[in-house]
């Protein structure tokens, strides 16, 4: 991995945060979170963390040690010093002394000490770097690294690696006990600069941001650097497939039977590259993409196991609905069953969460997220992109191993994201956006049930080919341009009458079948517009005149 630091950018990160009255100490630690913010092989949408120890003067003139740390949700990439809450470190330190301390009362604890109160929460790794003596202190979710300590030999081929130069630390949720153990291996070694969490991530640490970051580069470097002696294993490959659909037909099916209930809508994001083609059409994919996830915060994101679709049934649409439809409910089975055996293992009271997948691997066409944005439905395809780089590793080292089903339902149903759902405030049924970009307009109309335009005076009806285009259904006008538009690929209605336009949303909106019929015709009938054909209509007539 290339180290990036650059002297000029760093001055130039002091320079401009002295605009805000922050310190030299605390730019830096923005400058260098930045710089592993910025490569995805360490941290992807909000994951890692980072922190610096340094002096703060309170509002009596006190010189307090405070320690600047990562908030909460927060990304790396291109967090600013609001998104680094100060807190003051000797009350942080006082809580070595405790054996135990909740999730909530921890967070609780943190916002006490904040020096800012409109500061964000700060992150729940926050008594894990305040423990840890040294002035700045980097965390992230290396790819090379999530490879080696998701091995059924994790331990033994670290320390095979790097010896004892490295502390290395077994599995414990993040959290106060996460925090508490990282204290005991360091105090039996203080002499290590870096620390290995298995099933999780890495630790690098220095009184320097420039050493903090260069350790950080320099044993992902030798990580990666084993992993590419090795000999990767060629996945066997399913070479004939009875594909008869594109994506763009099979989408709507899929979305579709995903958002059957009404007060859950989701999006669809397609992913297709040489890569996944090669994980996705192995012939034992369902062995190595169903094991869990790489590191157990992504569980949030993807769920623990993709939905695998080596779909039969392409003869007709009904068939495939019918097919897709199975394996969903299979997959709706088999995470209730996790949830409730976890749930009865552990005796504890969880509201179990919506059961539909977030990673469909489908074979022979790609990789399908979902989410109920979308943002959401991009960032689980990202973190899965990833994934399969870890996995495909991971098994041609010495075979993946990453945490199992209980430890991913503790982070799953963390205390702290049930609370979340608990206060979730219902979204308003009606949004106006006001103006929209052409590339958001897009993404927009793909995540639509249907158009409704029921215009009075369509002279064009442009909008009604941009939606047709996506395979989205349209309810419009009966008069003017959109019947010749629309054709039989849509609902007409009396514009005039709003009984007419409620019963078409309400018919679509309950018949999945009628809705996957005029989605195909509408992608179908919109091949017959183009700016091409329509240059070459105005020509004969102009030829004819």
């Amino acid at each position: 991995m290339k180290n990036l630091w650059d002297k000029s950018e760093s001055l130039k990160y002091i320079k401009h945060y002295k605009k805000y009255n922050v310190s030299n100490d605390l730019a830096l630690r923005i400058y260098t979170t930045h710089l592993l913010g910025g490569e995805k092989k360490l941290v992807l949408h909000g994951g890692g963390n980072t922190s610096v120890k340094t002096n703060y003067k309170n509002i009596f003139g006190e010189i307090n040690k405070v320690i600047y740390v990562k908030g909460s949700g927060w990304d790396m990439s291109n967090l600013t010093h609001e998104g680094m809450p100060g807190l003051n470190i000797n009350p942080l330190l006082k809580t070595l002394s405790l054996k135990k301390l909740n999730d909530e009362n921890m967070v609780n604890y943190l916002r006490s000490n904040l020096i800012d109160s409109k500061s964000p929460n700060p992150s729940v790794e926050t008594l894990l770097h305040t423990y840890l003596p040294h002035k700045y202190v980097d965390h992230t979710h290396s790819n090379a690294f999530l490879s080696l300590v998701n091995l059924k030999n994790s331990k033994e081929i670290c320390k095979k690696l790097f010896g004892n130069k490295l502390g290395i630390v077994p599995y414990v949720m993040p959290g106060f006990m996460l925090a508490k153990k990282i204290n005991e291996i360091y105090s039996k070694n203080p002499n290590i600069n870096c620390l290995i969490l298995m099933n999780h991530g890495i630790f690098t640490f220095a009184d320097d941001a420039k050493e903090a970051y260069d350790l950080m580069i320099k044993y992902v470097s030798q990580a990666e650097r084993a992993i590419n002696k090795l000999k990767i294993k060629k996945i066997k490959q399913i070479k004939n497939f009875s594909t008869k659909f594109n994506v763009h037909e099979i989408a709507p099916i899929i979305r579709g039977l995903l958002s059957e209930n009404k007060d859950q809508k989701f999006v669809i994001n397609y992913r297709l590259n040489k890569h996944l083609k090669y994980f996705i059409n192995g012939k034992n994919v369902k062995t190595y993409s169903s094991k869990g996830t790489a590191t157990p915060d992504h569980v949030i994101r993807t769920k623990q196991k993709p939905l695998l679709l080596n779909l039969k049934q392409w003869q007709s649409v009904d068939l495939l609905r019918d097919e897709v439809a199975s394996a969903l409910e299979t997959y709706y089975k088999n995470y209730h069953q996790y949830f409730k055996s976890n749930k009865d293992a552990k005796g504890v009271d969880k509201t179990e969460l919506d059961p539909l997948p977030r990673v469909l691997l489908v074979a022979g066409l790609g990789l399908v997220t979902i989410g109920k944005t979308i943002k959401e439905a991009k960032i689980a395809a990202d973190i899965y992109l990833h994934t399969i780089d870890i996995i495909h590793k991971s098994f041609s080292v010495g075979g993946y191993a990453p945490l199992k089903s209980d430890d991913l339902f503790d982070m799953e149903y963390w205390s702290l994201e049930q609370a979340k759902i608990k206060k979730a405030k219902k979204i308003p049924s009606v949004k106006m956006l006001g103006w929209v970009s052409e590339k958001h307009l897009v993404q927009l109309i793909q995540g639509s049930d249907c158009l409704i335009l029921p215009s009075i005076h369509e002279g064009y009806g442009l909008p009604l080919v941009e939606a047709m285009a996506c395979g989205v259904t349209c309810i419009t006008s009966n008069r003017h341009a959109p019947p010749e538009i629309v054709g039989d690929s849509g609902i007409l209605v009396d514009p005039y009458s709003v009984t007419e336009i409620s019963d078409a949303m309400i018919k679509l909106g309950k018949d999945e079948k009628l809705r996957s019929e005029l989605s195909q015709k509408a992608l179908a009938r919109s091949k017959d517009f183009s700016w091409k054909a329509t240059a070459a209509s105005l020509l004969q007539l102009y030829e004819k005149s």
